[in-house]
């Protein structure tokens, strides 16, 4: 499910970057980082379930359970990163804003693909509905990734992730 595993990439942000920010500053942004990676992982790895049992019997019914299933995760996902407050750095609000919109986009997504696997179409529609929604929140991701590198500038972020425990999968370095 590839809007499910891009959006990882929002949490690769890794980089050389150095901050001025104090210990406690530091490890509250560091906690935010490994708060949002664990949320990630949780919910790629219940996409990858998902995706794996339609792909093993692609019918009605298990589009019906993988998007319903999906539509759960997405929930989660949602709820954690509103709950996650704002990272402790100079653009936290910014940062926060960023995310909270994806989070809206990637749960009209799931309501797309939860509403395309109950209709009357067919599993073919509403695999190809399902697709196209996981393309266009591949997009989404992206597009928040960029502007998270942009608010970035002085490398707070990417040292926060590359600190926290739980963000290692998705960090290079």
């Amino acid at each position: 499910m590839a809007g499910g595993i891009a959006i990882v990439a929002a949490v690769a942000l890794a980089g050389c970057g150095s901050s001025d920010k104090s210990s406690s500053e530091t490890t509250a942004t560091t906690d935010w980082a490994n708060s949002l990676c664990s949320a990630v992982t949780t919910y790629k790895t219940s996409l990858q379930t998902a995706g794996s049992s339609l792909k093993n019997s692609p019918t009605k019914a298990t589009l019906q359970d993988a998007a319903n299933n999906a539509q759960d995760a997405t929930n989660t996902l949602v709820d954690s990163i509103k709950g996650l407050g704002k990272p402790g750095t100079s653009a936290g609000a910014q940062a926060k804003d960023t995310l909270d919109t994806l989070a809206d986009q990637l749960k009209t997504d799931a309501d797309t693909v939860k509403s395309a696997s109950g209709g009357s179409d067919g599993v073919v529609s509403a695999i190809s509905v399902a697709s196209t929604a996981l393309v266009t929140a591949k997009g989404q991701v992206q597009q928040a990734v960029a502007h998270l590198q942009e608010l970035d500038a002085k490398g707070e972020l990417s040292d926060a992730f590359s600190q926290a425990s739980s963000c290692s999968p998705y960090v290079n370095g």
